[in-house]
């Protein structure tokens, strides 16, 4: 058999499963350790210090405790007796909130755990005896302490220290890959550690379990230490790294070594061994490091706003802790502020800390953190709650306090889970998203809008807290940092966006999201595509829109601008003139000059304006009728419109124009006729045009020679209708009248094949003019 290799892989979390792991792990701490304090024999007294005479003084009875009615606030107590004969002399030292790093030498610190081991035996024995300094002794049988006994100062204190763990482990948790980040981790869970240690022994009534006493002892000192520690191992590497020298390693080893020697009791005095650390790292290497810092980042406005917050908000609370409680205890006086108040002090300080990240962009976050953070904020909600209800009322608000803990940590993400899973709606199907699909898709009015579109699309879906473009391209959606981050391409492959912490940071990326990542890109890509050839299609209108311009500024100044200085030499010259032979040319010249501009105004007008159906048939019933009128001819004209059908470009209406007048002035010059009828019918599938006359006719042998464009004004006819792809059928015999039918398809008749005949248009124009004296134009046919 051959050997088989196991490799343990490090778990990867989501940030919110992460926050939950932590949370939950953090309240069942703090549940034990006070299951601990709550152990302990208790007798119903709160004791102080005198720091002047040395004795115990009580300072506050519990109404239900066994020494109520026994005990008075202000008793002084110079010793207990146990119930084996062992007598204890009671010290000030012995009740210090401090423990024992509220001690000067080393000798006080050893005596004082054996105190406090014998006192546990005691108490733990039977029933005690108080001796009062009044000679007075007072029989007590020590009790389990009840849930209500714990003052609020004590949850105060779990809370901050609960406080400190999630939001170092908040800020970790988004930016796994940062030192800082990692730094700010170990502070919060450092600070926690404290807390936890440091808040049974501040609230205990005369002692606790001896190993658990000695071991908070150390823990606490652990804790602090590594908490200031992490902050100078931050300031050294945020907002820049300062150096190479691994000062973060050497901070932390140092703070091995200090605790070791506690451990081992090496140190001749356990006060200085707990405050030195705090005071050179925090007054000391923590504003020289910010010192460097803030000359390193002289040229980073942004980085300089939120180191001078990082090195504020620290220096503040921190400082502000050690003056007013370290110090103190330095001198053997009554501390300003107890511990529960340094550690509200520094709960407030992680407030500030995270109003930091809104404001200034602390270790490159933003608001969005702070969306993700509301589901294990409102954990501590229920944590501080449960605190109220359990100082309020024992029984009862036990029971309330572990019943909203089950319901807000376990029960609503549990029943959560389970609506995902048998809800099939909740899944990530595509067909969920089709409403946000659409309307990505349609509400884009362009390529580029939909680029951006689809953006915002992938972040409706997926709801990540934050999303870059990256400059490297990626040809498909991915997945990177073990489901944190989602990178997919931009629809048009030119770039890659990157997703991170999906869903708010509730859970990682999954191959479900990644294969509803591709489907969504297949499906837009191919709407980027049909958008980019309708935007091409506009581009080339919007061309086409221009060139037409361009042409119609050059039929203005060009050809009108030429037939009116004709007509203006010939008017000069006519007046100049006497023979009648020059007369007549020069009349024809100035009235042909006059008529072209007149065309030539037609056509611009005709280009330039938008008309529909309607006005079309009422310009041909004017035209119609002024000619007519003219000819001394009867005119009566039909018209069956369908204003629905669509109207085709303006130069193609513009054709249709020449060819119904072509066909009037035919009828009016050669047919001899007394009457003209006209038919315009529009409807889809097109527009058909029918003028007859009553006049002379032709044979029919002419007529069908002239569809096939061998005559003059008829073969204008059949050269217009094949430009525009018309069907043209001339009907005539000899004293029967003439009709002619002109069909044209509407569909495929766009302003493409408008253009390419603006030119020729302008030139059919001229070709109706009559013939200059003696030449060879196209005029009217004979």
């Amino acid at each position: 058999m051959g050997l088989r290799t196991f490799c343990w892989r490090r778990p990867s979390y989501a940030p919110g499963k992460l926050l939950l792991l932590v949370g939950i792990l953090g309240i069942c701490t703090i549940a034990l350790l006070t299951q601990f304090l709550l152990s302990t024999p208790w007798l119903g007294l709160t004791f102080r210090g005198d720091l002047e005479t040395g004795l115990v003084v009580v300072s506050e009875v519990a109404p239900s405790g066994p020494a109520a009615g026994q005990v008075e606030p202000g008793d002084r107590i110079q010793g207990i007796r146990f119930g084996n004969g062992t007598y204890l002399p009671l010290r000030s030292a012995l009740v210090l909130p401090e423990g024992a790093y509220g001690l000067p030498d080393r000798d006080q610190f050893q005596s004082f755990f054996t105190d406090e081991a014998e006192l546990y035996r005691g108490l733990t024995a039977g029933t005690v005896t108080l001796e009062l300094l009044a000679g007075e002794t007072v029989a007590l049988k020590p009790s389990m302490r009840p849930v209500a006994s714990v003052p609020l100062p004590y949850w105060i204190a779990m809370l901050c220290g609960l406080s400190a763990l999630l939001v170092g482990v908040g800020v970790w948790a988004y930016r796994r890959q940062s030192e800082a980040c990692r730094h700010f981790a170990i502070n919060g869970a450092g600070m926690f550690v404290a807390a936890c240690a440091a808040t049974p022994i501040n609230h205990r009534e005369l002692t606790l379990r001896p190993q658990l006493l000695e071991s908070l002892t150390h823990a606490n000192l652990f804790g602090v230490t590594i908490a200031c520690f992490a902050f100078v191992a931050l300031i050294w590497s945020y907002p820049v790294q300062l150096g190479r020298a691994p000062v973060a390693k050497m901070l932390y080893l140092a703070a091995a070594m200090i605790t070791a020697v506690s451990v081992l009791e090496l140190s001749p005095s356990p006060l200085l061994l707990f405050q030195l650390p705090i005071v050179l790292s925090m007054l000391v290497l923590f504003p020289l490091f910010g010192a460097l810092q803030w000359r390193r980042t002289s040229a980073e406005p942004a980085d300089r706003s939120a180191l001078l917050w990082l090195l504020m908000v620290v220096l503040i609370t921190i400082g502000t802790a050690i003056v007013a409680n370290l110090m103190q205890v330095a001198l053997a006086r009554e501390v300003y502020l107890s511990t529960s108040g340094v550690y509200a002090l520094v709960f407030c300080m992680y407030v500030a800390l995270a109003f930091g990240v809104v404001r200034y962009r602390l270790f490159n976050l933003g608001q969005w953190w702070f969306e993700a953070m509301i589901w294990a904020l409102s954990g501590m909600t229920v944590l501080a709650l449960d605190a109220l209800l359990l100082t309020l009322n024992a029984g009862a608000g036990a029971s309330l306090g572990a019943s909203l803990l089950i319901a807000g940590w376990l029960y609503f993400p549990l029943r959560q889970y389970l609506w995902r899973k048998v809800n099939p709606a909740a899944g990530q199907a595509i067909e969920r998203h089709l409403p946000e699909l659409i309307q990505t898709l349609f509400s884009a009015r362009s390529a580029e809008g939909l680029r951006v579109s689809w953006q915002r699309l992938l972040t409706r879906v997926f709801e990540p807290l934050s999303v870059r473009m990256l400059d490297e391209k990626c040809q498909r959606a991915t997945l990177d940092r073990e489901g944190l981050v989602l990178l997919s391409p931009t629809i048009d492959g030119r770039g890659c966006l990157e997703l991170s912490h999906g869903h708010k940071g509730k859970r990682l990326f999954t191959s479900e999201d990644l294969r509803l990542a591709e489907a969504l890109l297949a499906l837009t890509q191919q709407a980027e595509a049909l958008q980019r050839a309708e935007d091409g299609r506009t581009r080339e209108l919007a061309a086409r829109e221009e060139e037409k311009a361009g042409l119609l500024r050059d039929l203005h100044d060009g050809i009108g601008s030429l037939a009116t200085t004709i007509a203006m030499v010939a008017d000069m010259t006519l007046k100049k003139s006497g023979e009648p032979v020059v007369r007549e040319h020069l009349e024809s010249i100035a009235n042909l000059a006059r008529e072209t501009l007149g065309e030539v105004r037609a056509i611009m007008q005709a280009l330039d304006d938008d008309i529909d159906w309607v006005t079309l048939g009422a310009q041909f019933r004017v035209l119609g009728r002024s000619l007519a009128e003219a000819g001394g001819l009867d005119f009566e004209m039909t018209v069956a419109l369908d204003e629905e059908t669509p109207v085709p470009d303006s130069v193609i209406l513009l054709n249709v124009s020449r060819v119904y007048k072509e066909c009037l002035t035919n009828a009016l010059k050669h047919a001899r006729a007394s009457r003209i009828r006209v038919s315009l019918h529009v409807a889809p599938p097109g527009l058909r045009l029918v003028v007859v006359d009553d006049g002379v006719g032709m044979p029919s042998s002419a007529a069908a020679i002239r569809v096939d464009g061998t005559g003059r004004g008829s073969g204008n006819l059949a050269t217009r209708a094949r430009h525009l792809g018309a069907r043209l059928e001339i009907s005539s015999e000899a004293g029967k009248g003439t009709r002619v039918e002109f069909s044209l398809p509407l569909a495929g008749n766009d302003i493409g094949t408008g253009i390419a005949r603006i030119g020729e248009a302008a030139g059919d124009a001229l070709a109706v003019m009559p013939g200059l004296p003696g030449s060879n134009g196209r005029g009217a046919a004979a």
